[in-house]
């Protein structure tokens, strides 16, 4: 009996110390598989440049800058350089005379007051304002002479100035309409008066004498100059 137990035992050790050999086999095996990758995988990796590696990302494209800007607002972007709004120079202006007329008197008469005792207090115009002025009393610069219901007579400098009831009345003095024909603009001018540095020097009836840093430049109606 004592020599079947002994046996037994010597089977079961035997079949133990297979059993750790086939395990300690297989664990040999994967532990060397397992090696052999992580050599492979930082062979490869140590083959790449990180210099290289990097420099083959790609930055990303800076936007343009427009400038500060309502968000609502549309974005036009030029397809060039965008040209600056042309300036006329100086000595390429182009003047017509259009016409020529007699200026308006500053003053009109529009009615009176009369009282009972025979005074008389004149209504003028001027300047769009309207002023009752009695006789010996001054407006605009003018002392009112004389009144009646037809005509006041004016004074100013010692020179008498006649103007009629609700009658537009005008001064020897000329006026001129000239057109700069390069900007469209038009001009009712009279004597000193200056445009495009162009001193108005006198006005006839067909003609208008301009002058700009000594040179004269002579207009006539129906030309262009």
């Amino acid at each position: 009996m004592k020599r079947i137990l002994k046996d037994w035992e010597k089977a079961v050790l035997v079949f133990v110390l297979l059993t750790l050999g086939i395990f300690s086999g297989v664990f040999m095996v994967h532990n060397r598989k397992l090696g052999d990758q992580l050599d492979r995988q930082s062979h490869v990796s140590s083959s790449v440049d990180p210099v290289l590696e990097a420099e083959s990302i790609p930055e990303p494209e800076k936007a343009p800058d427009y400038g500060p800007r309502d968000i609502f607002s549309r974005v036009e972007i030029p397809s060039g350089k965008v040209r600056p709004a042309r300036r006329m120079p100086e000595g390429e202006y182009r003047f017509e005379l259009l016409d020529t007329m007699y200026k308006s008197f500053e003053v009109n008469y529009l009615g009176r007051i009369v009282f009972e005792d025979g005074r008389m207090v004149a209504q003028l115009n001027y300047r769009n304002r309207t002023f009752l002025v009695p006789e010996g009393n001054r407006v605009a610069g003018y002392e009112v002479v004389s009144i009646d219901k037809d005509k006041v007579t004016l004074r100013r400098n010692d020179q008498l100035q006649n103007i009629e009831f609700r009658r537009p009345m005008y001064t020897e003095e000329l006026t001129a309409k000239i057109k700069e024909t390069g900007t469209g603009q038009v001009f009712v001018v009279d004597q000193n008066s200056e445009i495009f540095g162009f001193k108005v020097l006198d006005i006839k009836k067909d003609s208008v004498l301009l002058s700009n840093q000594g040179q004269h430049l002579s207009l006539e109606k129906g030309k262009v100059r």
